[in-house]
C-alpha cells in the first residue's frame, strides 16, 4: 500500500466475447469509497443501468468492434442490460482495499 493512496493492485480475467450476455444483475458491497461497473459493449449498442441509459463516454477498443466505458455506481443491487451481448467488470476502491471481478458470463462450450 502507498501512503495516502486508494486501492490495492489486482488482476481481473475478462471473459471471452462469446460468453457475453445481454443482462446482468450485480451487487456493489458497502464499505468502499468508489464502486464502478466497466462495460465492454459493441459500438453503437444501447446499455441501460437500473432502467436509465448509460451516458458515460465510451472509448474504442483498437482492432475490434467493441468499446469500453467506466460507470460509477452506488452501493446495492443493480440491473444492467443491452440490445446486444456485452461484458462487465465490477470494481471498488477504498483506502488500502479494493475488489474486482467479472460480473458474469454464459459458460457455454465455445471450443469443443
Amino acid at each position: 500500500h502507498c501512503p495516502g493512496m486508494y486501492a490495492d493492485p489486482s488482476m481481473i480475467i475478462v471473459p471471452p466475447t462469446e460468453q457475453f450476455m445481454d443482462e446482468y444483475i450485480f451487487l456493489t458491497p458497502a464499505g468502499f469509497t468508489n464502486n464502478y461497473v466497466t462495460v465492454l459493449r459493441e459500438a453503437g449498442s444501447t446499455v441501460t443501468l437500473d432502467a436509465a441509459a448509460v451516458t458515460t463516454a465510451f472509448l474504442p477498443v483498437p482492432g475490434s468492434v467493441f468499446e469500453v466505458g467506466h460507470v460509477p455506481v452506488g452501493e446495492g443491487t443493480h440491473q444492467i442490460e443491452s440490445t446486444l451481448p456485452f461484458g462487465i467488470i465490477l470494481e471498488g476502491y477504498g483506502y488500502a482495499n479494493s475488489y474486482g471481478y467479472p460480473g458474469g458470463m454464459k459458460l457455454e462450450n465455445i471450443n469443443p
